[in-house]
């Protein structure tokens, strides 16, 4: 997968009304056999992650930094957002 760059990972919860969501820059790819087949490592601030993280493990990676549609998605659905990478 490409590296250097920019990587959105969101999860939506529809039923719960919520969404996560963070950004980083790729910098590897992971060949380990456990969990997902596709595993990239990203730099972002990981700190504030794990202090925020919630909803679990299964998010969508997609290239590109799409926060502000997401959000603007969030919005217009009336889903509550956490944005994991920032501090709440």
């Amino acid at each position: 997968m490409p590296l250097g760059e920019t990587v959105t990972t969101l999860e939506i919860d529809v039923g719960g009304k919520r969404m996560v969501i963070h950004t980083g820059k790729t910098v590897a790819n992971v060949d380990d056999p456990k969990a997902c087949r596709t595993k990239l490592a990203a730099k972002t601030d990981a700190e504030n992650i794990l202090n925020e993280w919630d909803m679990g493990w299964h998010r969508v990676t997609v290239y590109g930094d799409w926060r502000k549609q997401a959000l603007q998605l969030a919005r217009l659905y009336g889903l509550t957002v956490n944005e994991e990478d920032r501090p709440g």
